[in-house]
């Protein structure tokens, strides 16, 4: 497969596997038959959360930016060993993201928020959407909820106004409108 997918995408393909329990020495290696099948493993009972902070730290503040590693162990700071809690870890990943420089800093808070939803409260995931508010996968997830918005306004004037009002009311075009309005028949 990682080869059919080098070949197509002209890529280097990198494939990682997490550990989450408590596997201390994963296999990097595994070999069937005349196949050999090669990882980059993570073990995440053997990473040290506060030391990945401080060292991703260390490197942004000498204007250096953090590799693919460091990438992959910030994405996974919300589950690894620390003396932070869930929340703590959460918003002081999202607010490293804001300095690095990577194109993979939308996949990093993508993924922060995920376990933001699945592990924190109510009330801590909102300091989380807060935090996230000023970032791009904030503003993605505003710009969604204000479109949830103007179609749950627009479903319930379409029995009163023309569909032409209801695209000028509330910014959706005059198709989305007409396929609302088909949709509710």
């Amino acid at each position: 497969m990682r080869l059919y997918l080098n070949y197509q995408t002209k890529k280097d393909i990198t494939t990682y596997v997490v550990y989450l329990g408590d596997i201390k020495n994963p296999i990097n290696e595994y070999s069937c038959g005349m196949n050999t099948y090669k990882v980059n493993a993570i073990s995440m009972v053997n990473e040290d959360g506060d030391k990945v902070f401080n060292e991703i730290i260390e490197k942004l503040s000498c204007g250096n930016d953090i590799d693919k590693q460091d990438i992959i162990k910030l994405k996974f700071t919300p589950i690894i060993g620390s003396k932070m809690d869930k929340k703590e870890k959460i918003l002081k990943a999202i607010r490293l993201t804001k300095d690095i420089k990577s194109s993979h800093k939308g996949d990093i808070e993508s993924i922060l928020y995920a376990f933001a939803s699945k592990f924190l409260t109510d009330k801590d995931l909102e300091q989380v959407k807060d935090e996230l508010r000023v970032t791009e996968i904030g503003k993605s997830l505003i710009e969604e909820g204000e479109r949830k918005k103007a179609i749950e306004i627009a479903k319930s004037l379409l029995d009163i106004l023309s569909i032409e009002m209801i695209a000028n009311k509330t910014g959706l075009t005059v198709e989305e409108v007409k396929s609302l309005k088909d949709e509710s028949k």
